[in-house]
Parts: structure tokens; sequence; C-alpha cells
């Protein structure tokens, strides 16, 4: 990450590898990292909003500590999309896709009775895989990294209390279009 890729750098908490700190970019995504000196930083968790980094992060070391009001007491779903801006963003366009791919994951864990049920299930799952795909792509992934990071978010999907989408994602879908005509 350069820094000029970077709008603020702020201590959030620490584990059992040093301090953590919450650095937020230009662009709206969020990594929690761990300060390795010198001005440099090595990432523990990254997302498009700073309660999924956070949920990643812990999942991912069950040390972390975090101190200060960032992230205590507010319900997931409040922090997560409350505050998301309903515009076509790249950073609203990468909470879709999270949620998308979370979706996915939550799904993926489910068991229908019926071959009927499970043929439902199964293409309900591929249009979720198409919108988180598409909506990271929307974001300006190129295609491996949207894939990579499908991947890296349906592993989280006990983050996700609902199923449903914070923003409409065809609606999303459809300002993008009208902003980047020229483009598929």
């Amino acid at each position: 990450m350069k820094a000029e890729e970077i709008e603020k750098v702020e201590k959030i908490g620490y584990c059992a590898k040093g301090d953590l700190y919450h650095i937020l970019t230009k662009g709206g995504y969020s990594v929690i990292a761990l300060n390795a000196g010198h001005g440099n930083y090595i990432p523990v968790a990254k997302a498009g909003h700073p309660a999924i980094a956070r949920h990643i992060a812990e999942k991912l070391d069950k040390t972390v500590k975090w101190q200060g009001g960032l992230f205590k007491s507010q319900n997931y779903v409040d922090k997560m999309y409350a505050v998301v801006d309903k515009e076509s963003i790249p950073k609203t366009h990468l909470i879709v896709a999270e949620h998308a791919a979370m979706v996915v994951g939550k799904m993926a864990t489910q068991e229908m009775a019926t071959v009927e049920d499970r043929l439902e299930h199964k293409m309900q799952m591929m249009n979720h895989v198409w919108t988180s795909l598409k909506h990271f792509k929307m974001a300006g992934l190129d295609s491996n990294e949207a894939h990579i990071r499908y991947n890296e978010f349906r592993k989280h999907s006990d983050a996700l209390p609902e199923l449903d989408y914070p923003i409409d994602p065809e609606k999303l879908e459809k300002s993008w279009k009208e902003q980047n005509p020229n483009k598929e």
C-alpha cells in the first residue's frame, strides 16, 4: 500500500503479535494491520467496511483486543450498512460484493430436502456469486483479484446475520452503467 493511497491511520487495538492499526484508504477500503516499523504495515485483515475487517481479524487471531470506541457496542448490521453511501462508488460496490460472497458462504451450509429445492437453491447461489464478482469488478478489481476476494469473503459467512442486501445490487449496477457507458 502506497502512502498516497492512505487517508488515515489510527491505533485501534493489539494482539499477541503487536499493536493493531486501522488504515482507511482514500477509496474507503479498511485494512487492519500490524505496525512493521518505519511506516510499514503488515495487513491482517481487509474489507470494504471496518466491521468486516474487524471480524476477519478476530477470526484469524484469537488474541485480538480492541481499544477505544471504534468497534464497541454497535450492532453489526447498523455498523456495516447505516453509513453506506448508496451511490455508485468503489466502496459501495465492495460492500455489495462482500455481502454477496458471504451470502453464498451461508447458503452453502444449508440443506435442501428435494431435488427441485436443491436445484433452485443452487441457482440462487449462482446468482449471488455473479453479483459478488460483478460488483468486485465495478469497484475496480481485475478478474483475478475479484475471485480471490470472493473466496476470502465467502469463508466469513458467519459474520452475516441476515441475507438481505444493504443496497439494491440492481439499482447500484444501473447507476454504475450510467456513469460508465463504455464499460461492460
